[in-house]
């Protein structure tokens, strides 16, 4: 297969999991944005509502907006900063941290559903093709040949 068929395949794979996530975040009451934004504020720690536009791509009143819900649900918290009292620092709040925890494991289990669903020979394939793009990304990383 070249590149191009194969990051053709990618793509549609996503596009065929993200359809299938959609279902599993239902029962949690999460949009695919507030579950971006409690991974950004996971990963990132307190940032600002500009600096977490920014890094979603979105608009400041559009963060604002979804933020403005996720408080409400608890998932989310605000809090001024102590140097500037004009900045106000987003965090993820326990329960967020819960929540985003059970978007995590059902996303295992789905692909673990969908892996157990392969036969054994595809498995290992994918297995191989996966562990040989690890190793490329490796190596690019390091500065390796291409």
């Amino acid at each position: 297969m070249t590149p191009e068929e194969i990051l053709e395949l990618g793509r549609h794979l996503m596009e065929s999991l993200r359809g299938l996530h959609w279902q599993d975040l239902l029962p949690l009451r999460l949009t695919m944005p507030q579950v971006k934004v409690l991974h950004v504020l996971s990963r990132c720690g307190k940032v600002s509502a500009g600096q977490l536009a920014d890094i979603l791509g979105v608009s400041a009143p559009t963060v604002s907006d979804l933020v403005e819900r996720m408080v409400s649900m608890g998932l989310v918290q605000r809090e001024r900063s102590r140097a500037d009292r004009r900045v106000v620092h987003l965090s993820v709040t326990v329960a967020g941290e819960e929540a985003l925890r059970q978007v995590r494991q059902e996303r295992w289990s789905l692909l673990r559903e969908l892996l157990e669903d392969m036969s054994a020979p595809d498995r290992d394939a994918l297995g191989r093709g996966l562990r040989a793009l690890c190793e490329a990304a490796e190596r690019q990383k390091r500065g390796g040949p291409h």
